[in-house]
C-alpha cells in the first residue's frame, strides 16, 4: 500500500472499517489516478456520529471529469465495498469560475 493510503488520517473508525477504506482509497487510486482531484469522507464517520456495525462510511470524489468509462471502473468497486461498509462514492466535478459565485464566502474577499 502507498504512503498516501497508509497516512489517510481515520480517528474513531474501527481498525477494519479503517483498513476497507485505506483498501477502497489504493483501488481508486490505481483505476483512474489521472482524474483524482480529492477523496474525502463524508457523514457520521466525520462528525462523530459514526454506529459500528450500523453506520456505513460515504466517500466523496472529486473528479477532472464524469465519463461513462469512469462509472463503468466505479461500479464494480463499489458493489464490492458496499458489502464492507462503504456506500457508493458520491462524484463530482469542480465547478469552473466557482471562487466568482462564491467571492463573499472566500477568505481572501475581505
Amino acid at each position: 500500500m502507498s504512503e498516501q493510503t497508509n497516512s489517510a488520517n481515520l480517528p474513531g473508525l474501527s481498525p477494519r472499517v479503517q483498513k476497507n477504506f485505506r483498501s477502497f482509497l489504493q483501488d481508486i487510486l490505481a483505476s483512474f489516478p489521472e482524474k483524482i482531484l480529492s477523496v474525502s469522507l463524508a457523514g457520521g464517520c466525520v462528525t462523530g456520529d459514526y454506529l459500528p456495525g450500523k453506520s456505513d462510511v460515504n466517500p466523496v470524489l472529486v473528479l477532472t471529469e464524469i465519463t461513462p468509462q469512469t462509472l463503468d471502473m466505479l461500479a464494480p468497486l463499489s458493489r464490492r465495498y458496499s458489502r464492507k461498509g462503504l456506500s457508493a462514492p458520491l462524484i463530482m466535478t469542480p465547478i469552473r469560475g466557482f471562487s466568482r459565485f462564491c467571492a463573499p464566502c472566500s477568505p481572501s474577499y475581505r
